[in-house]
């Protein structure tokens, strides 16, 4: 059995891979899949977990993390 990686009310940053079937982003976190809702592809949030699950979790947004900007 895998060793559980992420936790019901971690916060985590981590960014949008791709979209899940119901229209939610995907993202891994050491290799855990994560659904986030309203996550968009290529972003990066900061996320709180909210449901773990034995093969993925769900988190929400709390914050987007703006890139920073090359000068």
């Amino acid at each position: 059995m895998k060793e559980q990686t992420v936790f019901v009310d971690d916060e985590i940053e981590t960014t949008i891979i791709s979209r899940g079937e119901k229209g939610d982003g995907v993202a891994r976190y050491n290799n855990f899949v994560i659904f986030v809702p309203e996550g968009e592809i290529r972003k990066t949030y900061k996320i709180k977990i909210t449901k773990v699950f034995n093969t993925f979790g769900i988190g929400e947004i709390i914050d987007e993390i703006e890139e920073e900007q090359e000068k």
